[in-house]
């Protein structure tokens, strides 16, 4: 323990301590602990303890950014040794001591019985809430399920609030285990609204809380606000984000973080700063940040900087203030993380994304509103996703308080603010359920009474007594109907699903089983690879086509789209008859895009469809992913050298200069 506070050079808290004493007795943890408070260090400890044991560890995350930023950590931490990484598209290092890996490399490994595993003594799972994901919440729990027995976890939450229950089900199933859990923030939180009163030019941050209970100048803001005088309705007003900036820069409360709800919302509110008076850095700074994007950007050609408006976030960002979302191009928002990382952005505007995992902390925090939109519309923000983005709030060792703002608004519910602001619970519930690849896997390992026995030993059944076995059933019946199970047994084509990690799985399989793919040109099989792996956002996207694009038989294309489709429709058809939810619709509106890009169409005129470029980005990493793994299951054939050309046809520009 000594050895390792000098490693990190300060002594370390008392929950952490807790924790790295049980992990010394091979005893696996739970730990659930505030943004900020400190958790990686208990699996950076895990890390250091294998390095001088001579064993491994593998530090788990969801996300292939969160993976990179970990082993940049480590790396860090650790200068002399070698720091693994793999992400499904990078592999760094696979063989030493540390990997840093997202969580499905490591379920996969467990299905392959991969000799990776050997002298695997911990296993960090990073963000353990992701349990509940409803289509990758299941992996957690197969590896918890699954992992060698000798293997002891680390997992790691800052929403979490059940940790006794998830150690518990962790001692039942593999071994034991001990909740550590610690409520208080490192950094206290003072939660503000901020108003302003008619006719004064100033924004007011008035306390939300006294203690436990609303404030009395909050109580009355409600009041007033509620009146059905309409003089005194007007009394006070919302002020705008310019003004909060000015306020904040004033009262010295910056680096802040201002989360909004929507991409474009990000994009506008950054830009308006350029007509607005306030910079928010000096001469000395500007220079920096200039220099810092064009070593971080100057990887792309200057026609393409063009395409992604690079003067734009430029300018943007020179006066300390930039946007960070999903759909930026990932160089940008790498630019945006090491500037900020730096106290060189000094307020960033953000969807709810930037509050997972990413190591931005800021001393301020301001919510704009607490409602969002989904697919089923308006909703009210869940009290653990207020908690999430407020946990930026407050930097350890930097700032004595953090400090969480929300808006005035006329439609604001007090009530529902208050109840944000006191501590609320967040229990993680799972979202299990057998996948047909899954199952696959089950088979190949173990007979049809012990994957019965450990489908009954799930942390969904654990928590809810709810009825798995039966949804295991109609998943058997239903790979019994398509000959990939012969009962419990796997036929020829069960075992290359055991190696087809994806949603649409027995989609897949079908479509390799009937040879569609193989019978398909490299232009219908990118084609067809994109229908598989995009998502849209919502359902409303519109994606413009690019009919211009030469493909030699559009026919041919429409034949296998047409293929793909019906395949699919049966699957759902039939889960439908049976009682299951797995099988996604399909979407063919990247189809166009992705065929373009693979014929090298530049990126100004891909951009033109309406796709992002951080949506272009993913797409393409999935597409390639999947043409990857697909290659393995037909080694030396043409269908394998067509899945690599599209690979790396596709891994160009913006996309091969992505690490996400």
């Amino acid at each position: 323990m000594n050895e390792f506070e000098k490693l990190v050079g300060f002594k370390l808290d008392h929950f952490q301590i807790q924790a790295i004493d049980y992990l010394q007795k091979d005893i696996s943890v739970v730990v659930c602990a505030p943004t900020g408070s400190g958790k990686s260090l208990i699996g950076f400890w895990a890390c250091f303890k294998a390095i001088e044991d001579n064993q491994r560890c593998f530090y788990t995350t969801p996300i292939k950014a969160l993976s990179n930023q970990k082993r940049a950590e480590l790396s860090a931490l650790f200068p002399d040794e070698p720091i693994g990484l793999l992400t499904g598209d990078h592999s760094i290092n696979p063989d030493a001591s540390v990997v840093v890996m997202t969580t499905e490399v490591l379920r996969n490994m467990i299905y392959a019985t991969s000799d990776n595993l050997t002298n695997l003594k911990y296993v960090v799972l990073d963000e353990l809430h992701f349990i509940q994901d409803p289509y990758r919440g299941g992996i957690w729990e197969e590896i918890i399920l699954q992992g060698p027995k000798d293997v002891v976890f680390a997992c790691l939450s800052a929403t979490a609030t059940n940790a006794s229950e998830l150690a518990s089900w962790i001692e039942f199933v593999h071994g034991p285990a001990r909740p550590v859990s610690v409520r208080e923030r490192p950094v206290p939180l003072e939660n503000l609204l901020a108003v302003k009163i008619k006719k004064d030019p100033e924004v007011n941050l008035i306390k939300i809380l006294s203690g436990k209970s609303p404030s009395k100048a909050v109580l009355q803001i409600n009041n007033i606000s509620r009146s059905k005088n309409p003089y005194l309705q007007q009394i006070y007003k919302a002020p705008s984000i310019y003004n909060i900036v000015a306020t904040l820069k004033e009262q010295n409360m910056l680096p802040a973080i201002w989360f909004v709800f929507s991409r474009s919302a990000c994009d506008s509110l950054a830009q308006g700063f350029l007509t607005y008076p306030l910079v928010l850095t000096d001469d000395f700074e500007r220079e920096i940040i200039r220099q810092t994007a064009e070593s971080l950007c100057n990887k792309l050609d200057p026609k393409e900087l063009n395409a992604l408006k690079y003067s734009t976030f430029l300018a943007t960002i020179e006066r300390g203030i930039a946007p960070h979302h999903a759909g930026m191009p990932v160089i940008f928002k790498e630019t945006v993380e090491t500037l900020f990382a730096k106290g060189l952005i000094k307020f960033v505007i953000a969807t709810e994304t930037l509050a997972t995992g990413i190591n931005m902390p800021a001393k301020t925090v301001i919510i704009e509103r607490l409602t969002k939109r989904d697919e089923a519309g308006h909703r009210a923000l869940k009290p653990w996703e207020f908690t999430q983005m407020t946990g930026r709030a407050g930097r350890r060792s930097i700032d004595t308080k953090g400090y969480a703002i929300v808006p005035y608004s006329r439609w604001l519910s007090i009530k529902d603010l208050l109840l944000y602001c006191q501590k609320s619970s967040f229990e993680v519930k799972s979202a299990f359920k057998p996948t047909y690849n899954t199952v696959a896997n089950l088979a190949k390992r173990m007979t049809k009474d012990e994957a019965f026995a450990l489908i009954s030993n799930s942390l969904a059944a654990f928590q809810t007594r709810r009825p798995l076995i039966r949804e295991l059933k109609k998943v058997i019946t239903m790979l019994n109907n398509h000959q990939i199970l012969d009962d419990f047994n796997l036929t020829q084509y069960g075992y290359q699903l055991c190696d087809i990690y994806h949603e649409l799985d027995l989609v897949i399989l079908k479509l390799l089983k009937n040879s569609v793919l193989q019978s398909i040109d490299i232009h219908c099989l990118t084609g067809v690879l994109a229908a598989l792996c995009f998502e849209p956002r919502h359902k409303k996207i519109r994606l413009t086509k690019m009919n211009k694009i030469p493909i030699p038989d559009r026919r041919l294309l429409q034949e296998a789209l047409d293929e793909t489709y019906e395949t699919t429709l049966k699957i759902r058809h039939e889960e439908k008859n049976l009682g299951l939810l797995i099988t996604r619709d399909i979407s063919f509106v990247f189809v166009d895009i992705a065929i373009a890009w693979f014929e090298n169409a530049p990126l100004d005129e891909i951009l033109t469809c309406g796709i992002s470029p951080g949506d272009l980005v993913r797409s393409m990493r999935q597409i390639i992913d999947l043409a990857k793994s697909l290659a393995k299951l037909e080694p030396q054939s043409l269908l394998e050298k067509n899945l690599l050309n599209v690979a790396s046809s596709l891994d160009r520009s913006i996309v091969a200069f992505s690490m996400l």
